[in-house]
């Protein structure tokens, strides 16, 4: 490409990596050794799998068991350029875990978190806590790597570095930003056309353009076929699964959606949007038991996600399915908390407030939501796959009572 460096040895190396050190055991009990170590490969295993970053092997980082080096001597040792290290404190009724991540590179700690669990639950636990852990890693990781991408003048980002940058943009959402995005991960892609993660950032692209179009079915089928050359070229993605379980989802076909979006998650257990996937097919299959309790997991592994809001919206679906107005009205707000022009957050949350007979707070709401979104159409309600189509018909009703 003209005016671009071709990739280079250099490029490669300079590919940042992440060591998970073995968490410190400061319990006085020998016994709960083999916690801090299950946490850490948990963590390890995890982080591996989102595939967001390269990560030394256990056998490498495990061999700096006591806390004698610092994090840019270990870094350097092995050429990692992210520390995560941890401790255990407590006694057997309670424990506090303390993890952190360290950029190598200044020794300056980018994230520390803590999480107090009592003995028996940290037990139970250990797995569902790793990967709480792994999620908010992998939001930071992500958020340091995107900033250090703005130091790199344009015309010298290495392809990874490109991705990074189109993920900053895609995150903003605005029209400006999600046509930048794909330029760079166009450039990404022009860079090695092989690359799965190139593939998946395009299929994730136009997944998130099929969706904002009403499952535009052209867009459909270039998000199916950038995820499955992706899944070819590496198996153990869990995007790839996780868009094509949207790519079901979007094409009526919750059923097929569920088993794609169980594959993901089997590969990445901390993937929260493959949770939020799972909830939505169940939701549509009209099982919200299950539906409310994959949404609320994916919410607690990812709290911050940028696209929490669809989450939230799918959450106020599925109790409007129970008629629980309360819990509806609750995540409608949420969700209109963060995006306030979601349509769909708006449309329950007035239908809901009917319903609770909470009728000046409704009509306010439609009011809103008239003037927010003047082309709606019946269609976009009538549109959703729910397994039975009275459900459609009754989120109409709601909304119609709220005063349309």
């Amino acid at each position: 490409m003209r005016g671009r460096q071709s990739p280079t040895l250099t490029a490669e190396v300079d590919l940042p990596a992440l060591t998970v050190l073995p968490f410190q055991n400061l319990t006085g009990d020998p016994r709960l050794a083999y916690l801090c170590d299950g946490i850490a490969d948990d963590i390890l295993t995890g982080v591996a799998n989102t595939r967001s970053v390269p990560v030394i092997s256990r056998d490498s980082s495990f061999q700096f068991r006591e806390p004698s080096l610092t994090t840019a001597t270990i870094g350097h040792l092995l050429g990692a350029r992210y520390v995560v290290t941890g401790t255990v404190s407590g006694d057997d009724r309670r424990l506090s875990l303390n993890a952190s991540l360290a950029d190598s590179s200044n020794s300056r700690v980018i994230w520390a978190g803590r999480f107090e669990r009592d003995f028996e639950e940290l037990l139970r636990l250990q797995r569902e806590l790793g990967g709480e852990i792994v999620s908010r890693l992998e939001n930071e990781f992500e958020r340091v790597e995107q900033i250090r991408t703005f130091q790199v003048p344009p015309e010298a980002l290495s392809a990874w570095q490109m991705l990074r940058r189109g993920r900053w943009h895609m995150r903003r959402r605005s029209s400006e930003d999600t046509a930048k995005a794909y330029e760079y991960f166009r450039q990404a892609y022009d860079e090695d056309a092989n690359s799965s993660a190139a593939l998946n950032e395009l299929a994730w692209w136009h997944l998130w353009k099929a969706w904002l179009n009403f499952a535009d079915t052209d867009e459909l089928k270039i998000v199916a076929g950038y995820a499955r050359r992706a899944a070819l070229m590496d198996s153990l993605d869990a995007r790839s699964y996780c868009y094509l379980g949207f790519v079901e989802i979007l094409e009526a076909r919750p059923h097929s959606a569920v088993d794609l979006f169980h594959q993901a998650i089997d590969i990445n257990p901390s993937y929260s949007l493959a949770l939020t996937g799972l909830g939505s097919a169940r939701g549509l299959l009209l099982q919200t038991r299950d539906a409310i309790h994959n949404l609320k997991e994916a919410i607690r592994l990812s709290p911050f996600e940028p696209y929490l809001f669809h989450n939230l919206g799918e959450l106020a679906a599925a109790h409007t399915i129970d008629q629980n107005w309360p819990a509806a009205i609750e995540a409608a707000d949420r969700s209109l908390s963060l995006a306030p022009n979601y349509f769909y957050a708006s449309y329950l949350r007035a239908g809901a407030l009917a319903r609770s007979e909470r009728f000046a707070e409704a009509q306010q709401e439609a009011k809103l939501f008239r003037t927010r979104h003047p082309g709606f159409e019946r269609r976009w309600i009538e549109w959703i796959p729910f397994k039975d189509r009275s459900v459609n018909e009754g989120m109409i009703e709601n909304f119609q009572l709220a005063g349309e």
